[in-house]
């Protein structure tokens, strides 16, 4: 576990390895979560939303609960997944720099989260780097 802004994340960045991908360069810095100016391309935050959420796990979530974030190969294609505390998975997170944060994973950097927004089964979640390479 690794503090971040005073709040401790959980943090999965799951197991697939390192395959010497650079860190991601885009033209939208300073927008989608990235710090302005060319600061840190793998330090990102945002708001994402959950597809597919299980209803079962959505239940028993809270606004401010903490998720895991992890890189998972569905159907060949990497994606970003969510669990909760307890490591079930809650659903897969659509963000718009879902391929950076895939990309800054894989090299070694964690990512987590809070539930920042839920109403019914439509549920929210911040994301921000957690640990380092």
């Amino acid at each position: 576990m690794m503090v971040g802004g005073g709040r401790d994340y959980l943090v999965d960045s799951g197991n697939s390895g390192d395959d010497g991908a650079s860190a991601p360069k885009s033209s939208a810095d300073g927008k989608g979560g990235r710090p302005p100016g060319g600061g840190d391309p793998c330090d990102i935050r945002g708001t994402g939303v959950l597809r597919s959420p299980d209803p079962q796990i959505v239940a028993t979530l809270n606004v401010g609960d903490e998720v895991r974030v992890g890189v998972v190969a569905v159907n060949g294609i990497e994606v970003l997944t969510v669990s909760d505390a307890s490591g079930k998975s809650i659903g897969v997170l659509d963000i718009p720099s879902e391929g950076d944060i895939v990309a800054c994973a894989k090299q070694g950097n964690g990512y987590g989260g809070r539930i920042a927004k839920k109403q019914g089964g439509a549920i929210s979640v911040s994301v921000q780097r957690t640990s380092t390479k």
